[in-house]
């Protein structure tokens, strides 16, 4: 009698064990990357998000206004073991980017690629600006781009074993996938979509996939309820950013977005790599993770999305352009030629995703290569990246503050609280402040909203944030403009501190008209 589990094939037989070269070879790769985030980390400032992270690491719950959990509670432990140094809390996302660099790797091998298409998949993913930036600061986004790989490295050996009990751990790489950041829904979706159009549409009908199903759905319950007992927050959120906040592409602007990010010089491997998996015979076997590919892409072009939400499926492609290209490119020149084209491109680009180089140089460096980063949010059009300017003037920031802090009269100092318009300020606050001695900040922005207003009502609000002092009268009585931080190339360039008193309005009125989720 058939068993329904695991069924040994030539493939999965031959791709059983990964060759201790090749082994090396991507534990080599992944040690390149890591060591390149640590060198650029060892000079970097945080980012704006970091601080918004912290505070949420410091008010552990099954949910925030703009994420899951996951990521944060990585985060509190990494906080609890090493410190909060800019090294100490990137760690968690360095060590993923490694990881990733190597899973990429595996997976070639697993879709029948030995040591070159490993090699080159592994390698694809080091060139990539997108990816060297999503790992140069701690967020969910690096452990997405894992876990998006994971689940294809899964799906991938259910296929090449017939071993349909493999949809339970791919349950679990789901849940924990769908705890760290939502958009592992956009690959659950595309798989399924992929799946009704492959054989593995008869997994819909078998019992371990929906274990697995079943196993995803309870990890990812708790936060469900949590949006539930706060009213859904993060479905405002995710209205308002995509109404207000993320820029607008037209589908060319947005392929060629996609284009620059991934870096010109790997359009060659994840190019064929997506035709590998619709019509080679052996890609064909996967072709549900092409499938995948097309129908996340298409969700953005019609309903908008930056640039960088598409990142973790390139991963997957470079890892099919691996294989194919290792059976087209039987002469050793041709290797050589496609691994000098990714390395050289790739270290041309790496500045424009890790902070290699200062503001300054970065600019004259762009001007030289001709090239310019997508503004993915509307209100930015610096000149320097958003992601590398957003690191740039917070302690001229804290700084600012702590003076006009200091100079207020003590009476007003004691009762003094503050408040910054973005979770960037008042993170920032709440973490380089502590240096300066003060008080902890409060926002309107995201879970600081959640989080209150506290004794605002106490008589003295420093405000900070790029506002007008006329909006600030329509809420206080009385509004001094104090200073404003001049950081060049900064996203915080041009921030404002004012000194206000008198509530207009009831705190907690004040409070519900404050709030701001995007």
């Amino acid at each position: 009698m058939k068993r329904s589990g695991y069924e040994p094939t030539p493939s999965s037989a031959a791709g059983a064990d990964i060759p201790p070269r090749a082994t090396l070879l991507l534990l080599g790769l992944a040690a390149v990357k890591v060591f390149l985030h640590v060198v650029a980390n060892l000079g970097d400032g945080y980012f704006r998000d970091e601080f918004y992270y912290v505070a949420c690491s410091e008010r552990l719950a099954w949910g925030y206004v703009d994420h899951p959990p996951l990521s944060i509670a990585v985060l509190a432990l990494t906080r609890r073991l090493f410190g909060d140094s800019v090294l100490a809390i990137r760690l968690p996302a360095v060590l993923a980017g490694g990881f990733l660099v190597f899973l990429a790797g595996c997976l070639a091998r697993r879709m029948g690629g030995a040591a070159f298409a490993q090699g080159l998949a592994a390698l694809t993913v080091l060139a990539m600006p997108l990816v060297l930036a999503v790992d140069s600061f701690y967020s969910m986004n690096a452990f997405d781009l894992v876990f998006w790989t994971a689940g294809a490295y899964l799906f991938v050996l259910r296929v090449d074993r017939q071993d349909t009990r493999l949809w339970i751990p791919f349950g679990l790489v789901a849940g924990l996938g769908l705890l760290d950041k939502y958009s592992m829904g956009f690959f659950l979706f595309g798989l399924a979509a992929g799946m009704c159009l492959s054989r593995e549409r008869r997994d819909f009908f078998r019992a371990p996939f929906w274990v697995g199903a079943a196993l995803a759905a309870l990890l990812f319950a708790p936060h469900v309820f949590w949006q539930l007992r706060h009213g859904f927050p993060t479905l405002e959120f995710m209205r308002n950013a995509t109404t207000l906040k993320v820029s607008e592409f037209s589908p060319l602007e947005y392929l060629g977005a996609q284009i620059l990010e991934t870096n010109p010089g790997t359009l060659v491997v994840w190019l064929p790599g997506l035709l590998f998996l619709f019509f080679s015979a052996r890609g064909r076997r996967f072709v549900a993770l092409g499938v995948l590919y097309l129908v996340v892409l298409g969700l953005f072009l019609v309903q908008g999305g930056k640039p960088y939400y598409l990142g973790p499926a390139y991963p997957i492609l470079a890892a099919a352009g691996g294989v194919f290209l290792e059976r087209v490119s039987g002469s050793p020149l041709l290797r050589v030629g496609l691994v000098a084209l990714v390395s050289v491109s790739g270290a041309l680009l790496a500045p424009f995703g890790i902070p290699l180089l200062s503001a300054e140089g970065l600019v004259r460096y762009s001007e030289w290569l001709g090239l310019r980063a997508p503004a993915e949010e509307r209100h930015y059009s610096g000149a320097v990246p958003q992601h590398l300017a957003d690191r740039l003037g917070w302690e001229e920031l804290v700084e600012t503050v702590a003076r006009t802090y200091r100079a207020l009269p003590e009476a007003d100092r004691e009762r003094a609280r503050i408040v910054g318009l973005s979770y960037g300020e008042a993170g920032a606050v709440d973490l380089l402040g502590r240096h300066y001695g003060l008080p902890p900040a409060r926002s309107p922005h995201n879970s600081y909203w959640l989080w209150g207003p506290g004794d605002l009502d106490g008589g003295v609000v420093l405000v900070v944030g790029k506002i007008s002092a006329e909006r600030l009268e329509a809420l206080f009585e009385n509004v001094e403009p104090g200073p404003t931080v001049r950081v060049p190339y900064a996203v915080v360039d041009g921030t404002r501190i004012f000194v206000c008193r008198g509530l207009r309005e009831s705190l907690p009125a004040l409070w519900a008209k404050l709030k701001r989720f995007v």
